[in-house]
């Protein structure tokens, strides 16, 4: 009876690990990504947001966030896009386990005339793992300051 205990608790810790792994794709295989867009409207500009994510199934699989790849541009003037500044080349060399993290906007706010604050998550759970970036733009609508907040 002991044996069949053991059997059976190794059992319940090992078989969510294989179905686990079962999910993610092979070494080899190809995993089609999602492309997404979001525009957010502010008095300064318009945020526009570009990407590519993981299928639902794979996205603990490949990084500590679901996405592939982000591109975030500003609109200056009609459809003139910008890119803004990213978060990692705001962030000083001594924070390198942050530096080089895909960084996805999770919230754009519209609080001043010529500002836009957009927050971005680098995956995780941590102190660190969400930053804002103030965006300071003058009367040309031309990007005049990126800073960290």
């Amino acid at each position: 009876m002991q044996q069949f205990l053991r059997i059976l608790a190794f059992a319940a810790l090992v078989v969510p690990l294989a179905v686990y792994a079962d999910r993610c794709p092979k070494p080899n295989e190809s995993v089609k990504t999602e492309p997404y867009a979001k525009t957010f409207n502010c008095p300064a500009t318009s945020i526009v947001v570009e990407g590519e994510k993981y299928p639902a199934e794979y996205e603990d699989c490949f990084d500590i966030t679901p996405i592939k790849k982000e591109s975030v541009f500003y609109e200056k003037g009609s459809k003139d896009r910008q890119p803004l500044t990213s978060v990692n080349s705001l962030l000083p060399n001594t924070e390198k386990d942050f530096k080089n993290r895909t960084w996805s906007v999770s919230d754009v706010q519209c609080k001043e005339k010529n500002s836009v604050t957009v927050v971005y998550w680098g995956g995780g759970n941590c102190t660190g793992c969400e930053r804002k970036v103030q965006y300071r733009f003058n009367a040309n609508g031309e990007l005049e300051e990126a800073k960290l907040k």
